[in-house]
């Protein structure tokens, strides 16, 4: 696969692939991004998506 390693177009000078993508370099990360927050323990996340019965009204709750 033959990149293109002479580009004058949008991404700065920067080598782009086959497709057009940046090809990374070994400059390491970009400086203006300050990386991700770290990942949270499983039992400190908020649940998210859990209903009780209750927020239903009364007539579209399961009687069982």
């Amino acid at each position: 696969m033959a990149r293109n390693v002479a580009d004058t177009g949008k991404s700065g000078g920067k080598r782009s692939g086959p497709l057009g993508d940046v090809i990374p370099d070994a400059d390491g990360p970009d400086p203006r991004t300050g990386g991700g927050k770290p990942q949270e323990d499983v039992d400190d996340r908020p649940v998210v998506g859990t209903t009780t019965p209750e927020k239903y009204p009364p007539s579209l709750r399961n009687k069982g």
